[in-house]
């Protein structure tokens, strides 16, 4: 069980001194912010997001994570699917909420599994290890 909880911003339309988290976005925050849709059935790829904004996947997926992280801004992601097109969205619903939660959760795990067999540990020393780098105390 996590002891703290982030909360997010699902208040996406307010400017960015009125949602109180300290730090102004920039214009190109405010642009691919701008841009997202409120619900899943909503979602844009992350190919048609970049040419809207002018920049490469890899800088827009980096800038939706500063969102994310720094602005708690509640963005969410698929990877498609059945009848389901990838991309980023603004989380609208609770089950979307869940959904997002659910699809990281698995998603990161299966990185650290990967990551432990590399080194040819087990899952619990990559999460004790991941924790004394998170909290400062480890090198990278």
């Amino acid at each position: 069980m996590v002891a703290e909880q982030i909360q997010m911003n699902y208040t996406a339309s307010l400017s960015p001194r009125a949602r109180g988290d300290g730090e102004v976005m920039t214009h190109e925050e405010q642009h691919i912010l701008s841009l997202l849709r409120r619900g899943r059935e909503n979602a844009l790829s992350v190919p048609f997001l970049a040419s809207m904004v002018g920049m490469s996947g890899v800088r827009l997926r980096t800038i939706v994570r500063h969102l994310i992280i720094e602005h708690r801004v509640g963005i969410g992601s698929h990877t498609g699917g059945k009848e389901k097109l990838p991309g980023y969205f603004l989380l609208a619903k609770e089950k979307e909420i869940d959904a997002v939660y659910k699809s990281l959760s698995k998603r990161g795990i299966r990185i650290l599994q990967r990551a432990a067999e590399l080194k040819k540990i087990s899952l619990e020393e990559v999460f004790h290890q991941g924790r004394i780098e998170f909290n400062g105390g480890g090198s990278a």
